[in-house]
């Protein structure tokens, strides 16, 4: 490390390290997806031609809100037969009833939006090949395809790739730029630290000449190895100190306000979760009130109704 940026990485290591990000794989898909749809489309084997993507958010007829990873428009392909729509679930964790029950509403809106057929998909590090899987929602019976990834060979074979571009010096494409992304997000758990130790030497080494590109790296690398290495303070600095080592120096100050950037963003989504949730609280409060409202009112109806009685029949 040159004298002259040792501070200034070691200032940006201690920023970093007081951050904190709730589910960190699915904040990394999402997050690196949102910067690189149609490359993600590509390199995590979406079915079909990517056409165009659609928000995340949708609110069920009972007023609460869905949000999945990803839904797309996409053209004919060798596995899809027509246009049509796909929403696209990242798991490395077991489905569990209430993701499934989602999946199938968001399948559903899809349909309703755009009147085109609709195919539910998983991507995930539990699984190997493709493989069509049935499930039932609310008593419907629908399909989803299932895609394996993070196989070891895999993970290897990306490695290699990007180690020969340190090699040679060639420069690297967007997509071999991703493959970081890629490899921390589906890594096996069994072999998750010795990759991510790996991955942060070759990103000090390796030149991304697109800048936008090698901070979003970084972004991903620097949440991926603290969720790796919770329980170890020490290499989570020693690495963070090595990612941050393979940017250039211009870039810190882009770091710096970058990293701030999300940290305001996770934020303020927190604060919009808190107002949701009260206004939900407050919704439901006011629910209550008509409802006890519209209870006097039958009572006083009634009352109304009696004392009209009792005066007829005086």
């Amino acid at each position: 490390m040159k004298e002259e940026n040792y501070e200034e990485i070691k200032e940006l290591v201690e920023i970093m390290v007081e951050e904190s990000i709730h589910n960190p794989t699915d904040y990394c898909s999402n997050f690196i997806y949102s910067q690189y749809p149609e490359s993600i489309h590509i390199l995590f084997e979406h079915p079909g031609i990517f056409l165009d993507k659609y928000g995340r958010k949708v609110y069920r007829e009972d007023g609460t809100e869905l949000e999945l990873d990803v839904a797309e428009l996409v053209g004919p392909d060798d596995f899809i037969t027509q246009k049509s729509t796909i929403n696209v679930e990242y798991q490395t964790t077991p489905l569990e009833r209430g993701k499934i029950d989602a999946i199938f509403d968001y399948k559903l809106y899809l349909i309703h939006k755009t009147n085109l057929p609709s195919l539910s998909v998983v991507i995930s590090n539990l699984e190997r090949g493709k493989k069509m899987k049935c499930y039932e929602s609310r008593n419907n019976i629908f399909n989803v395809l299932h895609i394996g990834k993070g196989e070891e060979e895999d993970v290897r074979k990306k490695i290699n790739i990007l180690k020969n571009k340190i090699e040679s010096e060639e420069e690297i494409s967007e997509i071999e730029g991703l493959y970081f992304s890629y490899i921390a997000i589906f890594v096996k758990p069994h072999i998750r630290k010795k990759v991510m130790e790996e991955l942060s030497h070759i990103f000090k080494e390796i030149e991304i000449r697109d800048h936008n590109l090698r901070l979003n790296t970084h972004h991903v690398l620097k949440v991926m190895i603290k969720a790796t290495f919770k329980d170890d303070e020490e290499k989570t600095r020693e690495l963070l100190t090595m990612i941050t080592q393979g940017l250039n120096k211009e870039d810190y100050s882009k770091l710096s306000i970058f990293e701030r950037m999300a940290e305001e963003i996770r934020v303020k989504d927190e604060i919009n979760d808190n107002n949701i949730n009260i206004i939900f609280n407050k919704n439901n409060e006011i629910s209550d009130l008509h409802e006890e409202l519209s209870n006097l009112r039958k009572e006083n109806e009634e009352l109304k109704l009696q004392l009209k009685n009792q005066n007829t029949g005086g």
